[in-house]
């Protein structure tokens, strides 16, 4: 079980909301839900988070571009990535800015992986 963390979760299509909460649900502490980049953005302003989760085709901007903005405005926050197809060149650029990128066949072990790796917070 992932220690307490509070996390974001941004994305609007319902069904990768339902997969990650449930792969998260009695694991984290808490998950706030947004459905743009702009909302995330806008959250990260107003509280501290120790993890985001976010589609890459989320609402705009999209969760690759989220990322470079959250880290132009100085968020250090960790971000978890989900693209549903693979692309090595993303998944470069995302961890060259910290965070760390799933594709869509990812599973429930691949997640808490890149959690724990990012977070520096052993299940």
């Amino acid at each position: 079980m992932l220690r307490p963390l509070t996390l974001v979760l941004a994305e609007q299509d319902p069904s990768l909301l339902a997969l990650v909460r449930s792969a998260l649900a009695g694991k984290v502490k808490e998950i706030a839900v947004v459905r743009s980049g702009w909302e995330l953005l806008a959250l990260l302003v107003s509280r501290t988070f120790d993890l985001v989760i976010c589609g890459a085709r989320m609402g705009e901007p999209g969760g690759t571009r989220s990322l470079t903005m959250a880290r132009q405005l100085g968020h250090q926050v960790p971000f978890v990535v989900i693209l549903s197809f693979s692309d090595p060149e993303a998944r470069l650029r995302t961890r060259a800015m910290g965070g760390e990128l799933l594709d869509g066949d990812f599973s429930e072990a691949d997640l808490i992986a890149a959690i724990e790796a990012l977070t520096d917070r052993p299940a």
